[in-house]
């Protein structure tokens, strides 16, 4: 919010080739519903800007309409940045806390620092179960089938016999 942003169109043709000398229509959407209209005229590139610079913090509705009933619609949000959320650093007092409440509630827990070598502990109760794999014959893997075969032929012969297909 406050910082200048451009806004980037693009025309193509069937062939995805860039066209020039486009004329496009665009109406940005503020949040509070206000409408900024702008034309833009395409570049040998097939590209045309927009500098425009947000005051309010919401979602802008940007449309694009040319002539040649192209209609093009997109959304983009704007919000005021924290200064301290730009470069976000570690809470190491806040991190060693949370690793003594931990080590308080009867969980072997350590602080590891990147300086540090020290092997990370692992909880006894973590465990992971794998079901026992049972192995099964191949040759018992299409009864089913040879069970069912019989039945089935004998389905199809009754009914062409009735004169069904």
């Amino acid at each position: 919010m406050g910082e200048e942003l451009i806004l980037t169109f693009r025309t193509r043709d069937t062939q995805y080739l860039p066209t020039s000398k486009q004329t496009l229509d665009v109406i940005v959407t503020e949040p509070n519903g206000e409408k900024q209209s702008h034309s833009v005229v395409t570049d040998q590139n097939g590209e045309g800007q927009i500098v425009m610079t947000p005051s309010q913090q919401g979602v802008y509705q940007v449309r694009a309409v040319n002539g040649d009933n192209v209609d093009v619609q997109t959304v983009f949000a704007v919000s005021a940045r924290i200064a301290e959320l730009e470069d976000i650093q570690p809470n190491i007092q806040l991190m060693k806390s949370l690793v003594e409440q931990v080590s308080q509630q009867d969980v072997e827990s350590i602080w590891i620092s990147e300086h540090e070598d020290v092997q990370p502990i692992i909880h006894n109760k973590a465990k992971r179960t794998v079901l026992k794999r049972e192995p099964r014959p191949l040759a018992l893997a299409p009864l089913w089938f040879i069970v069912l075969s019989p039945l089935l032929m004998a389905a199809v012969l009754v009914r062409r016999r009735n004169g069904g297909r």
